[in-house]
Order: C-alpha cells, then sequence, then structure tokens
C-alpha cells in the first residue's frame, strides 16, 4: 500500500504513541481509537489476559454502547468470544490480521459459525464485519486486538494491511508492558524497577547516548563481545554490516521518540561475533518522556533498548512463582534450575544439595503446584518463563 507524506508522519506518530502506553496504561483507548482511525474501524476492542499475572491484564473497548459492554461482562458473551475468536486466531495464527470477510466468506458465512455470540450479541449490536489480530497466544495468555464495522463498511486489503504494519509494534509494547508489571511496586522509580528485569534494558537520551543501563544490560555487554558501549561512540556492534543496521534501528527509534522523521521507528537485530556461538538478540523501540516517570523526563528519554542471550535458557520470575503458588525462595531456585537443566542428579549438584534432598523439595514443589510428575512441572514451568521475546 502507499502512503502520502501526511499518512507516514501519522503512522509514525502513532507507533511512537503505542510505546508511551507501555509506562502509562491509561493511554491505551486513545491510542487505539488512533488505531482504529488509520485502519478503517467503527469500534475496536483490545483484550490482554495473563492468568497467571492479572495485574499485567489489559481491557479497553472504543465506540461501543454502554449496554454492550455491559452484556459483555455478564451475559457470558466473553466466553463465547474466546471460544470463537480463540479457534479462528489459532487457524490464522500470532500476529496475522485476519477479516470476517475473507476468512468465513461475508456477514452470512460469520454469522452461521459464530453461533449466539455473533447473532445475539455483534449483530444485535450493528456489528456485521471483523478484522482481527491475535498479538499473543500462549497456554496461560491471550491477546487480541479487534476492528468492528457494519454491513455496510467492509475492510479493504489496505485496512488489512495497515494493521499488519502496526501488529508489531502493538506485540513489542506488551511485551514491554507485562515485563514492567511482573517487577514494579508501588512508588518505585522506574529506573529502580528496570534494575528487577531479568532482561537488560538500556535506555537512551535524545542525542543516542545511554542515560541508564540495569545490571542485566551491564552482564551481557560484559560477557557478549558482539556489542560495546564507549563515552564517544555510545553503542557499537562489533560486526561492521550489523553496525551500520543498529544505528539505523536507533536513529529510527530516537525520531520516532520524539515524533520527528519517518524512518524506520526500531526493531529486532541479532549481532553476531566469532567469540560467541549465538547472537545477543537486541529490540529497539521509540519512548517518549512520559509525564508519569520523571525519571524519564528529567534525563529526556527517547528510545530504549532490550537485550538479551539465547545461550542465558529460560528465566522464571520468582515473585510470580511466590504470590501464585507460595514457592520459598529456595524452590524457586530449584525450578530456575531444574527448567534449564532437567536432569536431577546435575540439578542437586548445582545447588550443592544430595539427591535426596531434591526429592524433598520437589515433592514440596509438586503438591504446591499440583504436578504429579517432572514431565508435568516442566510444562507449567515452560509456560511460566518470563524471557523478553523479541519480534521481528
Amino acid at each position: 500500500m502507499r502512503m502520502n507524506k501526511e499518512q507516514q508522519v501519522l503512522e509514525n506518530r502513532l507507533i511512537g504513541d503505542i510505546y508511551d502506553a507501555t509506562l502509562a496504561p491509561e493511554r491505551w483507548p486513545v491510542v487505539l481509537q488512533g488505531i482504529s482511525d488509520l485502519c478503517g474501524g467503527e469500534k475496536n476492542a483490545f483484550l490482554s489476559t495473563d492468568l497467571l499475572n492479572p495485574a499485567a491484564n489489559l481491557l479497553f473497548f472504543s465506540g461501543h454502547s454502554e449496554e454492550a459492554g455491559r452484556e459483555y461482562r455478564e451475559g457470558g458473551f466473553d466466553v463465547l468470544e474466546f471460544e470463537h475468536t480463540g479457534g479462528w486466531m489459532r487457524r490464522i495464527g500470532v500476529g496475522v490480521p485476519s477479516s470476517s470477510d475473507d476468512f468465513f466468506g461475508g456477514p452470512e458465512g460469520y454469522a452461521a459459525s459464530g453461533g449466539r455470540y455473533v447473532t445475539d450479541y455483534l449483530n444485535r449490536h450493528g456489528t456485521y464485519r471483523q478484522l482481527i489480530v491475535a498479538l499473543e497466544l500462549a497456554e496461560f495468555r491471550f491477546a487480541g486486538f479487534g476492528l468492528s464495522n457494519g454491513l455496510d463498511r467492509p475492510f479493504t486489503p489496505d485496512n488489512v494491511a495497515m494493521l499488519g504494519r502496526m501488529t508489531p509494534h502493538m506485540r513489542r509494547a506488551l511485551q514491554i508492558h507485562r515485563q514492567l508489571r511482573l517487577v514494579e511496586s508501588d512508588n518505585a522509580s522506574l529506573y529502580r524497577i528496570l534494575d528487577r528485569m531479568s532482561a537488560g534494558v538500556l535506555l537512551l537520551n535524545a542525542s543516542g547516548a545511554v542515560a541508564y543501563g540495569n545490571d542485566a544490560s551491564a552482564r551481557l555487554l560484559r560477557e557478549h563481545p558482539a556489542l560495546s558501549v564507549t563515552r564517544q561512540e555510545g553503542l557499537r556492534a562489533a560486526d561492521f554490516a550489523e553496525n551500520q543496521q543498529l544505528q539505523t534501528l536507533i536513529r529510527g527509534a530516537l525520531q520516532t521518540g520524539q515524533r520527528e522523521g519517518r524512518g524506520v521507528p526500531g526493531g529486532v537485530i541479532g549481532l553476531t561475533s566469532p567469540l560467541s556461538a549465538s547472537p545477543l538478540m537486541l529490540t529497539i523501540a521509540p519512548l517518549s518522556a512520559c509525564g508519569e516517570y520523571r525519571d524519564l523526563a528529567r534525563d529526556q528519554i527517547a528510545a530504549v533498548i532490550f537485550l538479551s542471550n539465547p545461550d542465558a535458557g529460560h528465566q522464571l520470575s520468582a515473585r510470580l512463582l511466590e504470590a501464585s503458588y507460595r514457592l520459598t525462595a529456595r524452590e524457586v531456585e530449584l525450578c530456575q534450575r531444574f527448567l534449564n537443566t532437567p536432569v536431577l542428579e546435575a540439578v542437586a549438584e548445582e545447588a550443592g544439595i544430595t539427591l535426596s534432598t531434591l526429592r524433598s523439595y520437589l515433592k514440596s514443589i509438586y503438591e504446591k503446584t499440583d504436578c504429579h510428575s517432572q514431565a508435568e512441572l516442566m510444562r507449567l514451568l515452560m509456560g511460566l518463563s518470563v524471557n523478553f521475546e523479541h519480534i521481528a
């Protein structure tokens, strides 16, 4: 799809707003309405549900009547939608926008497939066509964004393409939102919150200099030779071609964070080095000085970079395990070791305990998590991993 200069500026401004909403969730309704307008939607709904981290849940409606919203929650239509739309999205896949006209063959086919949810709820409230994208589909998590129109306004290929352009940014923003909700606490400064994250985080000011790096980022920069930081040059990749790509992504993110330019608003890159078997993964995103966090306004933060090393294995949130299953700190540590080294003898050796002591701990963990085998525990822990996902 072709866009004029004005549309490009509007798109980049909206992308910056998407990332700002990660720090200020109350901004989501305005941001979502902007996406809806850009993608040809009359009404929209945004849902993000994390069964094991409810503090990160989001639910916003725009353009829907109060009666429709109340009926959705109280009439059981939320469950019917989860079944119907979830099945539709699982067939399409994550990150791929799909219109009901294309998938079901039009309003009649949509009504026939959706049963009561479509005929008794959507149609009755004036919705006959939808354009939906799954932002996340996991055992304990689901997130999606949907646009709704009446009979006389079908979604065009350009509408689908535009939502596709917005989708990676919405998915990355959800990643950032969920990671922050896992570690934030009341009245804590943003920098103290970021220090608790398992992913590396670098904040860049308007000139591209590193204004802040959490403990995990310092460790990754020490251990991985693919990326370095200096006072004169800032961030620099070891490989020349990769460094050019990195600087382009950083420059675009900084411009978008300051609502300037029409370049690439950040992105994902893997930085390699002959001294390391796996790349250092980076997600670069715009971020403006939200007033909600005085740290950002003071330091004129314009972009954020998340770093992780695939070799580090899966990471668990101690806070999540302690709150959801009442595991002790020692039990959380053993779960973390077991997740990345599922051999009991090796776990016991790493933890400095005997095999019989480890089995005693596992018995307690099984009881608290309602697991009955190592395989069940492994499946549960895999679903609870909080690794930062780099979404291209």
